[in-house]
Protein backbone atom coordinates (compact mmCIF):
# COMPACT_ATOMS: atom_id res chain seq x y z
CA UNK A 1 0.00 0.00 0.00
CA UNK A 2 0.80 3.76 -0.57
CA UNK A 3 2.48 4.85 3.00
CA UNK A 4 2.74 8.54 2.52
CA UNK A 5 6.39 10.45 1.95
CA UNK A 6 7.35 6.84 1.84
CA UNK A 7 6.52 4.83 -1.16
CA UNK A 8 4.74 1.62 -1.61
CA UNK A 9 5.25 -0.88 0.90
CA UNK A 10 3.20 -3.36 3.68
CA UNK A 11 1.56 -1.85 6.29
CA UNK A 12 4.11 -2.37 9.32
CA UNK A 13 6.83 -0.42 7.55
CA UNK A 14 4.28 2.63 8.09
CA UNK A 15 5.14 2.20 11.96
CA UNK A 16 9.04 1.16 11.27
CA UNK A 17 9.14 4.32 9.60
CA UNK A 18 7.49 6.57 11.11
CA UNK A 19 6.17 5.37 14.50
CA UNK A 20 1.86 5.21 15.58
CA UNK A 21 1.64 9.07 13.69
CA UNK A 22 2.81 7.59 10.21
CA UNK A 23 1.00 4.21 10.69
CA UNK A 24 -2.28 6.44 11.60
CA UNK A 25 -2.01 8.80 8.49
CA UNK A 26 -1.34 5.67 6.60
CA UNK A 27 -4.69 4.24 7.59
CA UNK A 28 -6.54 7.15 6.89
CA UNK A 29 -4.73 7.97 3.62
CA UNK A 30 -5.85 4.11 2.13
CA UNK A 31 -8.86 2.99 3.84
CA UNK A 32 -10.75 6.43 5.12
CA UNK A 33 -10.56 5.40 8.31
CA UNK A 34 -9.37 8.60 10.81
CA UNK A 35 -7.38 7.50 13.99
CA UNK A 36 -8.51 9.83 16.21
CA UNK A 37 -6.26 8.89 19.58
CA UNK A 38 -3.55 6.11 19.59
CA UNK A 39 -2.47 4.52 22.78
CA UNK A 40 1.09 2.52 22.69
CA UNK A 41 2.10 -0.07 25.58
CA UNK A 42 5.40 -2.33 25.16
CA UNK A 43 5.33 -5.96 26.97
CA UNK A 44 6.76 -4.52 29.64
CA UNK A 45 4.24 -2.21 30.18
CA UNK A 46 1.27 -4.60 29.52
CA UNK A 47 2.83 -6.90 32.06
CA UNK A 48 2.48 -4.50 34.55
CA UNK A 49 -0.62 -3.38 34.10
CA UNK A 50 -2.29 -6.64 34.07
CA UNK A 51 -0.29 -7.26 37.22
CA UNK A 52 -1.74 -4.52 38.67
CA UNK A 53 -5.53 -5.22 37.80
CA UNK A 54 -5.09 -8.36 39.59
CA UNK A 55 -4.40 -10.54 36.63
CA UNK A 56 -5.46 -11.70 33.31
CA UNK A 57 -8.79 -14.17 33.25
CA UNK A 58 -8.55 -16.21 29.76
CA UNK A 59 -10.68 -19.42 29.00
CA UNK A 60 -8.91 -21.83 27.41
CA UNK A 61 -11.37 -25.14 26.27
CA UNK A 62 -7.89 -27.41 25.82
CA UNK A 63 -4.64 -27.30 27.64
CA UNK A 64 -2.69 -24.58 25.74
CA UNK A 65 1.15 -24.27 24.78
CA UNK A 66 3.23 -22.06 23.03
CA UNK A 67 7.20 -23.07 23.92
CA UNK A 68 8.38 -20.42 21.66
CA UNK A 69 6.86 -17.46 23.96
CA UNK A 70 6.63 -19.48 27.12
CA UNK A 71 2.76 -19.94 27.07
CA UNK A 72 1.88 -22.72 29.07
CA UNK A 73 -1.76 -23.39 30.69
CA UNK A 74 -4.52 -26.16 31.35
CA UNK A 75 -7.73 -25.85 30.12
CA UNK A 76 -10.59 -23.88 32.05
CA UNK A 77 -10.23 -20.39 33.06
CA UNK A 78 -7.02 -19.33 33.85
CA UNK A 79 -5.86 -16.12 35.66
CA UNK A 80 -2.71 -15.19 33.74
CA UNK A 81 -0.26 -13.18 35.74
CA UNK A 82 1.78 -10.43 33.30
CA UNK A 83 4.55 -12.62 32.51
CA UNK A 84 1.82 -15.59 30.86
CA UNK A 85 -0.12 -12.61 29.75
CA UNK A 86 2.50 -11.45 27.54
CA UNK A 87 3.57 -15.22 26.22
CA UNK A 88 -0.36 -15.63 25.44
CA UNK A 89 -0.21 -12.48 23.57
CA UNK A 90 2.70 -12.96 21.44
CA UNK A 91 1.78 -16.55 21.09
CA UNK A 92 2.11 -17.97 16.95
CA UNK A 93 3.49 -21.12 17.55
CA UNK A 94 0.09 -21.54 19.59
CA UNK A 95 -0.88 -25.43 20.13
CA UNK A 96 -3.41 -27.27 22.00
CA UNK A 97 -3.93 -30.65 23.60
CA UNK A 98 -6.94 -32.36 21.83
CA UNK A 99 -7.27 -36.47 21.95
CA UNK A 100 -3.80 -36.37 23.85
CA UNK A 101 -2.18 -34.79 20.80
CA UNK A 102 -0.67 -31.73 20.63
CA UNK A 103 -2.51 -29.54 17.51
CA UNK A 104 -1.12 -26.26 16.08
CA UNK A 105 -4.34 -24.10 16.44
CA UNK A 106 -4.24 -20.64 15.48
CA UNK A 107 -0.56 -20.57 14.85
CA UNK A 108 -0.38 -17.36 12.54
CA UNK A 109 -0.96 -13.97 12.69
CA UNK A 110 -4.56 -13.91 12.48
CA UNK A 111 -4.70 -15.89 15.45
CA UNK A 112 -2.52 -13.98 17.32
CA UNK A 113 -5.08 -11.16 16.47
CA UNK A 114 -7.86 -13.03 18.14
CA UNK A 115 -5.74 -14.04 21.25
CA UNK A 116 -4.68 -10.01 21.52
CA UNK A 117 -8.54 -9.02 21.40
CA UNK A 118 -9.59 -11.89 23.69
CA UNK A 119 -6.70 -10.42 25.84
CA UNK A 120 -8.02 -6.51 25.35
CA UNK A 121 -12.09 -7.26 26.46
CA UNK A 122 -10.85 -8.97 29.49
CA UNK A 123 -8.49 -6.55 30.53
CA UNK A 124 -10.79 -3.56 29.76
CA UNK A 125 -13.05 -5.68 32.08
CA UNK A 126 -10.76 -6.13 34.64
CA UNK A 127 -10.20 -2.62 34.67
CA UNK A 128 -13.95 -1.23 34.84
CA UNK A 129 -14.89 -4.21 37.77
CA UNK A 130 -14.97 -2.82 41.60
CA UNK A 131 -12.12 -4.60 42.34
CA UNK A 132 -10.28 -2.97 39.20
CA UNK A 133 -11.17 0.48 40.56
CA UNK A 134 -10.28 -0.61 43.67
CA UNK A 135 -6.55 -0.95 42.26
CA UNK A 136 -6.83 2.17 40.90
CA UNK A 137 -3.33 3.58 42.65
CA UNK A 138 -1.82 0.91 41.09
CA UNK A 139 -3.06 0.53 37.77
CA UNK A 140 -2.14 4.53 37.37
CA UNK A 141 1.56 3.47 38.47
CA UNK A 142 1.35 1.21 35.85
CA UNK A 143 0.47 3.23 33.21
CA UNK A 144 3.30 4.96 33.41
CA UNK A 145 5.57 1.90 32.43
CA UNK A 146 6.13 1.37 29.09
CA UNK A 147 2.83 3.04 27.58
CA UNK A 148 2.97 6.33 25.42
CA UNK A 149 -0.48 8.12 24.91
CA UNK A 150 -1.81 11.66 23.50
CA UNK A 151 -0.75 14.49 25.45
CA UNK A 152 -4.51 14.97 25.86
CA UNK A 153 -4.84 11.95 27.62
CA UNK A 154 -3.71 11.87 31.48
CA UNK A 155 -4.09 8.30 33.21
CA UNK A 156 -8.02 9.16 34.57
CA UNK A 157 -9.04 10.31 31.04
CA UNK A 158 -7.30 7.37 29.61
CA UNK A 159 -9.08 4.77 32.32
CA UNK A 160 -12.43 6.38 31.51
CA UNK A 161 -11.94 6.61 27.96
CA UNK A 162 -10.89 3.04 26.99
CA UNK A 163 -12.39 1.17 29.73
CA UNK A 164 -15.24 2.57 31.99
CA UNK A 165 -17.14 4.19 29.22
CA UNK A 166 -17.43 1.37 27.72
CA UNK A 167 -18.08 -0.74 30.58
CA UNK A 168 -16.17 -3.46 29.24
CA UNK A 169 -18.16 -4.04 25.88
CA UNK A 170 -15.57 -3.50 23.21
CA UNK A 171 -16.04 -4.17 19.65
CA UNK A 172 -13.13 -5.95 17.62
CA UNK A 173 -12.99 -6.78 13.66
CA UNK A 174 -10.34 -8.97 12.11
CA UNK A 175 -9.60 -7.24 8.69
CA UNK A 176 -10.59 -10.72 6.03
CA UNK A 177 -7.42 -11.45 4.36
CA UNK A 178 -5.44 -13.42 2.04
CA UNK A 179 -2.17 -15.28 1.69
CA UNK A 180 -0.65 -13.71 -0.99
CA UNK A 181 3.39 -14.09 -2.10
CA UNK A 182 5.58 -11.93 -4.98
CA UNK A 183 9.43 -12.42 -5.46
CA UNK A 184 9.87 -14.48 -2.77
CA UNK A 185 8.25 -12.70 0.02
CA UNK A 186 5.00 -14.26 1.44
CA UNK A 187 2.62 -12.02 3.66
CA UNK A 188 -1.49 -11.48 3.21
CA UNK A 189 -3.49 -9.18 1.60
CA UNK A 190 -6.96 -7.61 1.94
CA UNK A 191 -9.46 -10.24 0.69
CA UNK A 192 -12.10 -8.33 -2.04
CA UNK A 193 -16.01 -7.24 -1.02
CA UNK A 194 -15.18 -8.43 2.55
CA UNK A 195 -12.47 -6.33 3.29
CA UNK A 196 -14.11 -3.35 2.05
CA UNK A 197 -17.02 -4.10 4.01
CA UNK A 198 -15.12 -4.21 7.04
CA UNK A 199 -12.84 -0.96 6.34
CA UNK A 200 -16.81 1.03 6.05
CA UNK A 201 -18.11 -0.37 9.17
CA UNK A 202 -14.39 1.15 11.09
CA UNK A 203 -14.94 4.23 9.07
CA UNK A 204 -18.26 4.53 10.76
CA UNK A 205 -20.39 4.17 7.59
CA UNK A 206 -24.16 3.20 8.27
CA UNK A 207 -24.86 1.13 5.24
CA UNK A 208 -22.19 -1.72 6.78
CA UNK A 209 -24.35 -4.03 9.52
CA UNK A 210 -22.46 -4.46 12.35
CA UNK A 211 -22.51 -8.10 14.19
CA UNK A 212 -23.45 -8.16 17.54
Amino acid sequence: MDIPDAGTNRINAAYAFGGAELLAKTIDANFGVPIHQVIEVDFTGFAKLVDATGGLPISFLFDARDDKSGLAVSAGTEVLDGVMAVAYVRSRSHQELQGGTWVSVGADDVGRTARQQAALKALVSSLVSPSGWSRLPQVIGALGAGLQRDESLGPIDLLVSTGFAYRGQIETLTLPVVPFSENGVSYVVADGAEATSAWSWLAGRTDIAKDE
